[in-house]
Formats: structure tokens, C-alpha cells, sequence
């Protein structure tokens, strides 16, 4: 990642890492509890390398604000849900 700078490389590894958890089901009203868990792991892993490895921190910084929108779209859904 460091040495090749390639915006390309960095999308792919997005994508597949966030497809990597695959298919999975939950309780509709759970909201983003999963997803918000995930991203701040993403955070922990990012901040640790950010000095040495910044363009790697930089890829698991977008891979957390990714899980924490969905976890927001989640939570939206969940009490959209809960008021019907």
C-alpha cells in the first residue's frame, strides 16, 4: 500500500474487505450496533498505523466512515420500524 500509490489498489482492497464479511441477518430493530462495532475497530487499526503507514490508516479511516454510515442508514431504518 505504501509503496504503490495507487488509487485503484486501494478501491479494490475497500471493496473487498467490506464484502468480506458477506451476507448475514439481524434483527431489523437492532439498528447500527453491528456496523458501528466495525468501524470503530477499523478506527483502532487506523490510528495505530496512521505514523508508519498513512495511505493503509487512510484505507481503514474510509473502511470505518463506510460501516458508520451504514450503521446510521441502520439505525434510521430500525426506527422508522419501530413506529409503524
Amino acid at each position: 500500500m505504501e509503496e504503490i500509490d495507487s488509487r485503484a489498489l486501494e478501491a479494490g482492497l475497500h471493496a473487498g474487505r467490506f464484502n468480506q464479511l458477506g451476507v448475514f441477518t439481524k434483527n431489523p430493530l437492532e439498528g447500527g450496533r453491528t456496523e458501528r462495532e466495525l468501524g470503530r475497530q477499523y478506527r483502532k487499526w487506523a490510528k495505530a498505523m496512521t505514523t508508519r503507514w498513512p495511505k493503509t490508516a487512510r484505507l481503514l479511516n474510509s473502511l470505518a466512515e463506510t460501516y458508520e454510515h451504514f450503521g446510521r442508514f441502520e439505525d434510521v431504518s430500525a426506527e422508522r420500524l419501530d413506529l409503524e
